[in-house]
């Protein structure tokens, strides 16, 4: 994995078992590694994120959360500090397509039924 990628530690794992959390290594990148702790949770260890950086992304989630949007989007529930290190606490939002139910699209022209979820307006994989 190259330096610039936080990968995943079996210590991170052990500290989120700690908590009574059965984490899972979920995905890693160059700003974190993000693990799985069930029941809807993930927790994202930031390779360098100020707390104050964090609460602003925070503040920002909420917003959107809030705006009533037909998809669920993430939320940040906590903010730690872990040995120096930034780790958020977040909602698991499954990645549904962004896609209207076909219902909701039935009157639309031909062309705009048409999406990146497939022809037919959201028939195409899961749907919320």
């Amino acid at each position: 994995m190259p330096d610039f990628v936080l990968g995943h530690t079996q210590s991170w794992i052990d500290h989120f078992a700690s908590q009574g959390h059965d984490a899972r290594a979920l995905a890693a990148g160059v700003e974190g590694a993000i693990y799985d702790l069930g029941r809807g949770l993930i927790a994202e260890v930031w390779r360098e994120r100020a707390t104050v950086d964090l609460e602003r992304m925070q503040s920002f989630y909420a917003d959107v959360a809030a705006a009533g949007l037909p998809f669920q989007t993430p939320e940040i529930i906590e903010i730690r500090q872990v040995d120096g290190t930034s780790v958020t606490y977040e909602t698991f939002s499954v990645p549904w397509p962004l896609c209207p139910p076909p219902a909701a699209c039935a009157s639309w022209p031909f062309w705009m039924r048409i999406s990146p979820c497939g022809p037919g307006c959201g028939i195409s994989g899961q749907q919320r």
